[in-house]
């Protein structure tokens, strides 16, 4: 596609010492087939060589700005920017990821074929040293008005993650994400969907999301995972108010994190009991609702007639299947 008869689209990249990846990332933004691209670097502090490594990519390549700044978590850097970005579309890549050649091709055109406000690509898991393989055929999804957000809190097509998908630079507005909190996708992501006419997912596998052994993911159990259930309810609060004919949706949502939840918590889980039994609480008050709601994941339905059993059995087979 050539620069000046298409769209400026941002690209927002936070980058925290990640020397070991962010070459193949920021060679696989500036190898796009879509050209008109302003890159925007955020150095969120690193102690490594990233931030000497945005600097010798900057002098290579006219699009790219790099912004240091002191260490302040992903949402700080994404919410700068943010504030940078002057395309009419943005699109979030994390600097440990990597995306195809045509990603933002790929997006922009469902956006425009569709007349759409966000469009959302598949994504695939991939070790340190694998490459991204698509060989599906192409599925095209319209979701309009609320399905986009129901689709979302239903676990359906796409995740609650900032990347892979292509906003309107309208559909963010002021929204800006929770600083100091992990998980914070799913505190923001919902209401960019919620400001959504039409949103549309191509099931092509255009994004790479990295498996790191030290990711926040795959780490060990920590109180601030907490941060997800705090997310889940406002969710839950905000459909109340909002957008109730959601509601099932978004306790199906917050049912599924809480055990994701509870089945990372050690078996001798005495300095996590507090947030163990906030769970289970969860769990017991919303197991009906989950149960009788046709459209929640069957993984959800199990877990609530487990839950009619025992709360504490539910997570036990769980821990189990998840093994």
């Amino acid at each position: 596609m050539e620069r000046n008869i298409t769209p400026l689209i941002s690209v927002i990249v936070p980058i925290y010492n990640v020397e070991k990846y962010i070459h193949r990332c920021l060679d696989s933004i500036l190898r796009q087939t879509y050209k008109n691209l302003e890159i925007i670097l955020i150095d969120d502090g690193s102690t490594d060589q990233s931030a000497n490594i945005c600097e010798e990519y900057k002098k290579k390549d006219e699009r790219i700005q790099c912004i240091h700044k002191i260490n302040g978590g992903l949402s700080e850097a994404r919410n700068v920017g943010m504030r940078h970005a002057t395309g009419i579309y943005m699109t979030f890549i994390d600097g440990d990821d990597y995306i195809a050649l045509d990603y933002v091709e790929y997006l922009f055109s469902l956006l425009s074929k569709y007349a759409a406000d966000i469009a959302v690509c598949n994504y695939q898991k991939v070790l340190e040293n694998q490459n991204i393989i698509d060989q599906e055929r192409e599925k095209v999804i319209i979701l309009l008005g609320d399905e986009g957000l129901e689709n979302l809190l239903y676990q359906k097509y796409y995740t609650m993650s900032a990347w892979a998908k292509l906003y309107k630079r309208e559909m963010i507005n002021s929204i800006e994400f929770p600083v100091g909190k992990v998980h914070e996708d799913v505190g923001t992501v919902y209401q960019f969907l919620s400001n959504s006419k039409k949103t549309v997912f191509g099931s092509k596998k255009k994004y790479g999301y990295v498996q790191r052994e030290k990711s926040i993911i795959n780490s060990e159990f920590k109180l601030n995972k907490m941060d997800y259930i705090e997310f889940t309810k406002q969710i839950l609060q905000f459909v109340e108010s909002e957008k109730k004919t959601l509601y099932r949706a978004a306790v199906s949502r917050h049912f599924s994190a809480c055990f994701q939840i509870i089945i990372q918590i050690p078996k001798d889980k005495k300095q996590f009991y507090k947030a163990y039994k906030e769970l289970i609480q969860e769990v017991d008050r919303y197991k009906g609702v989950v149960i009788w709601d046709k459209k929640a994941r069957m993984r959800n339905r199990f877990a609530a007639s487990l839950a009619f059993i025992s709360p504490d059995f539910a997570v036990s087979i769980l821990k189990l299947v998840k093994r």
